[in-house]
């Protein structure tokens, strides 16, 4: 074990009881995964092996040699604050399958149509980079990602598209020859994250893809914990971390066992079950302590990084509840990481809503100017405008110096900045803020062009997709 340097939530002694525990939980427990392959992968590599009960259990050398791989593969890795990218990122965690409609007031099935008009918001919006903000209802769900993915590489132009959601491993080799078409890159479309169904589960749909994908999978194998307290794992945050923990540990055998040469990560995505009301909440400072358990835990003691998800929320509706909740998931883990989660996603990843993302990219705006590294020379410590005002009771109002910065500070394109007078006033505000960002996103997607991608590369591109329309039609889920 590394020995940590740094301070965060928790203590060290804290942190090596946590660690203690999941390993023992991995000792004595194991993991259950559902496909066999990885089950023979993870017996050569030294875990035993329980073939009826889909069971391996792992000694703590096992463990160790797996972590030993993996950080040869970074030595130099630090954890250090993440500024927030200027760059607009948006889309739905994980492709939403519902569709806010702003024209009906209601939230559907993501239709074609919907995708469609989605991308051209996020292509018309400026955004650099985006996942597939919703899904598509009107095909099957075995071509659906692969169809997503053609008409996103139609549709976007500047945005680049990333990686979508897969749940066949027949799906595999279409995405494989997207991914060179679109950026020569076989794994450039390929999920890196590995969900684990806690507790301590790899079940068949993620196995089964991760022995697919293990080829292909070099750049990274994430394995994102997902623990509920109460439901699936402790109800208090230390027990849900040790749940975390073991669980992104048993992944990372599975994945040096099945590749290697397969760099690993983690995501830590606790949620919590209400017990007064009988659903799961991500909105909790609960969660987030557990969060940062895990990261901690895997940072400090073990020597690799772990991000905290701040994405999901539990707001159903675009509005300021959302934008509260996105703030608190957003600066929970930003205290201890850097700030994720302004993708105008709704209900806990399940639903996109355009006039949402107008005002996560407004949120966005603030604090990635908040955060960018303010200029510190001649010219804005404005010495010489200090002392030529002095205490001249003009003050600054009329000065040079202000007239040259004042355009400079950042202005809401959704929110005002008038004073509070009255109830009566504020009464209406957050029917009027909506309104505008929806009138903000309608004027993106009125604004939309095109883009101009030759002839022969749409010809490849429908023949990929064709040919994988055909090919999964028979296979049954």
């Amino acid at each position: 074990m590394t020995t940590p340097t740094s301070r965060g939530l928790y203590s060290e002694q804290e942190l090596e009881r946590i660690c203690r525990a999941a390993l023992r939980v991995l000792g004595e427990m194991g993991m259950r995964v559902e496909n066999r392959p990885c089950l023979e992968a993870m017996e050569r590599f030294g875990a035993r092996v329980d073939y009826p009960r889909e069971r391996a259990i792992f000694p703590r050398e096992v463990i160790e040699r797996a972590l030993d791989m993996a950080r040869a593969q970074d030595p130099t890795w630090r954890r250090g604050f993440r500024l927030l990218d200027p760059g607009y990122e948006c889309g739905g965690d994980g492709a939403c399958p519902f569709y806010y409609s702003e024209r009906n007031g209601d939230r559907r099935r993501a239709t074609e149509a919907d995708c469609i008009e989605a991308l051209k918001i996020v292509e018309a919006s400026g955004v650099t980079h985006s996942g597939l903000p919703t899904l598509n209802g009107d095909v099957g769900h075995k071509y659906e990602a692969i169809r997503c993915l053609e008409l996103a590489i139609e549709t976007l132009d500047h945005t680049v598209i990333g990686g979508t959601d897969l749940f066949f491993p027949e799906q595999v080799p279409f995405v494989v020859e997207l991914g060179r078409l679109y950026r020569n890159d076989p794994g450039w479309f390929l999920p890196g994250a590995n969900c684990i169904t806690s507790p301590l589960t790899i079940g068949k749909t993620i196995a089964d893809l991760a022995v697919a994908k293990a080829p292909y999978s070099t750049r990274s194998y994430i394995a994102p914990p997902m623990p509920v307290m109460g439901a699936n794992s402790p109800m208090t945050p230390a027990g849900t971390a040790v749940v975390g923990v073991a669980e992104i540990l048993g992944s990372y055998v599975l994945a040096k066992s099945l590749n290697p040469e397969t760099r690993v990560g983690a995501l830590a995505l606790c949620a919590l079950m209400d017990m007064q009301q009988g659903h799961m909440v991500f909105c909790a400072p609960e969660v987030l302590d557990a969060d940062i358990a895990i990261c901690e835990t895997m940072e400090r003691v073990l020597g690799l990084p772990c991000q905290a998800y701040g994405g999901y929320v539990d707001a159903k509706l675009p509005g300021m509840r959302a934008v509260r909740e996105k703030l608190f998931r957003s600066l929970g883990p930003a205290l201890y990481s850097g700030m994720t989660g302004f993708s105008g996603a709704l209900d806990q990843g399940k639903v996109f809503s355009p006039t949402q993302m107008m005002l996560d990219q407004d949120l966005h705006d603030f604090l990635a100017r908040y955060l960018a590294r303010p200029a510190v020379n001649d010219e804005t410590l404005g010495v010489d405008a200090i002392v030529e005002i002095g205490w001249d009771r003009t003050g600054y109002l009329a000065h040079e110096h202000t007239r040259k910065h004042m355009r400079e500070t950042w202005r809401s394109r959704i929110y005002e900045r008038t004073p509070w007078l009255s109830m009566a006033d504020e009464s209406g505000k957050e029917a009027s803020h909506l309104e505008r960002a929806r009138q903000q996103w309608q004027d993106r997607l009125a604004s939309y062009r095109p883009p101009s991608h030759p002839e022969g590369f749409l010809r490849e591109l429908r023949k990929i997709s064709a040919s994988a329309r055909q090919a999964l039609a028979g296979i049954r889920a």
